[in-house]
């Protein structure tokens, strides 16, 4: 045109092809079967780029594969899942409107916010996604290996210079966790210690004389029983008397001392020592409940099998899942 003589600027060209990168006019070039349909199509509205941290990317909709997601946009499969670290292959599905990044993204973000607090159940991928930082980068930033996951209310480093690690979740978990075996030991040995120092227990022993009189009623001390035929007592002589004849007396009769009888207590609960003990030993440990995830938007399996401290193959087992695909609203199992 500018050879043709209709522009009236030395610059013209320069200008004209601006105008055509800056509003995308290229899109025009292709063959479309009816520019009505494209303008009224909810995949119309949905392929308006969008900027965030001076990146580009668009959002998906329902269930939309990766794939589609290239085809409209313009881009290749292996593009998207270069830019996007959520992205596994071209059949991945994407629940609505998940940020699908279009360019690289930025190695810190531009804006004037430093930190992001974190939020229960958010991942760095997520924050990564949030800001369109590199994943990488934020790890880096932050001091943190990649695959952990901070804890929540911690706060994550956008720009700058390397902080200090933030407190991670399996931190949290390594400091409260009790093992279910270390309980069963430590209860084990209080069973055990109370089998080998069982208290002993001993009937009192009875009065000698209280047990004569009670065995032979004839024989009872005058002073005792009393009665018309009580004798008086006599004085307290230093010499003991010799009982003369065969008439009976207490004094006559040997004192059998009745060795105090041991006495081993039976535990509670009417069980017998050996059953009791059997079956405090015979403790069933307790078997840990399953654990499940219920997919949210932008999860995958990898970051899932993260958060969760397991691994995608682990995780694609538990669900009989056939490939990496999820879905919006799925139910896994985690454990």
């Amino acid at each position: 045109m500018k050879a043709a003589g209709y522009a009236t600027a030395g610059d013209y060209d320069k200008k004209l092809v601006s105008l055509i990168e800056r509003y995308e006019l290229f899109k025009f070039d292709q063959d479309y079967t009816s520019p009505d349909e494209i303008i009224a199509s909810e995949e119309s509205v949905n392929s308006a780029y969008m900027i965030n941290n001076d990146v580009k990317y668009v959002l998906a909709l329902d269930n939309e594969p990766v794939a589609e997601i290239a085809r409209r946009t313009f881009t290749s499969v292996s593009t998207l899942l270069n830019y996007n670290e959520n992205l596994s292959n071209s059949d991945q599905r994407l629940p609505k409107d998940a940020k699908v990044y279009l360019q690289p993204k930025r190695t810190s973000y531009r804006g004037k916010q430093t930190w992001h607090y974190v939020k229960q159940g958010e991942t760095m991928l997520d924050i990564s996604n949030q800001y369109a930082i590199k994943l990488s980068n934020l790890y880096e930033r932050n001091s943190m290996s990649e695959g952990s996951q901070p804890a929540p209310n911690e706060r994550i480093k956008l720009r700058g210079g390397k902080s200090e690690t933030p407190k991670l979740i399996s931190d949290l978990h390594t400091n409260h966790t009790t093992e279910p075996e270390l309980l069963l030991e430590e209860e084990e040995e209080v069973v055990a210690g109370a089998q080998n120092n069982k208290p002993v227990f001993t009937k009192p022993q009875k009065d000698t004389a209280t047990t004569a009189s009670t065995n032979n009623p004839e024989n009872s001390l005058p002073a005792v029983i009393g009665g018309n035929n009580a004798e008086k007592p006599q004085q307290p002589t230093s010499e003991i008397a010799t009982p003369v004849g065969n008439t009976p007396n207490v004094a006559n009769k040997p004192t059998t001392t009745t060795k105090p009888e041991v006495v081993e207590p039976k535990p509670e609960n009417t069980l017998e020592n050996e059953d009791f003990f059997e079956s405090e030993t015979s403790l069933e440990k307790p078997v840990a409940a399953a654990i499940f995830h219920t997919v949210a938007k932008g999860d995958t399996l990898w970051n899932i099998s993260q958060r969760y401290g397991t691994t995608v193959v682990a995780v694609k087992k538990l669900n009989n899942l056939n490939s990496d695909s999820i879905q919006l609203g799925m139910k896994l199992q985690v454990k």
